[in-house]
């Protein structure tokens, strides 16, 4: 008896799992569908004295100190609403498929490669001078 209603509870557990994939899986593919998007920053978003973050894509790409490109971070960390936010910040660079992280932006020295030790890339020098 005891191994009856077991195989019967185990039914219903497998007839409710299925029922609850299927209710959640239009949402997974809804969410799955909407891909990042990727590319430069267009120029316009610098004219008009503000800043719509809606017509700049979701990755922008990341330069190293010689203007090659090295992969992808994302606007909302590169371009935080709060300024202060990004003080300090570290932010991930993507490969082109997005999800592969290649290094990072640290805050007074650029991109890091991924595996490189932060010391391994020279500190970025600024110079200010007075008019």
């Amino acid at each position: 008896m005891r191994d009856a209603r077991s195989l019967m509870t185990y039914k219903w557990a497998i007839a409710l799992g299925g029922v609850v994939g299927l209710a959640i899986s239009p949402f997974a593919f809804a969410m799955a569908s909407e891909t990042p998007q990727k590319g430069p920053v267009p120029a316009s978003v610098f004219t008009g004295g503000s800043l719509d973050k809606s017509t700049i894509p979701d990755f922008i790409p990341a330069l190293d100190r010689a203007g090659k490109q090295v992969g992808y971070v994302s606007r909302d960390l590169a371009m935080p609403d709060d300024p202060e936010a990004r003080l300090g910040a570290v932010i991930p660079v993507y490969a082109d498929d997005l999800t592969t992280v290649v290094g990072t932006m640290v805050p007074g020295r650029g991109f890091v490669p991924r595996g490189a030790s932060i010391d391994s890339v020279p500190p970025i020098e600024v110079t200010i001078t007075e008019r």
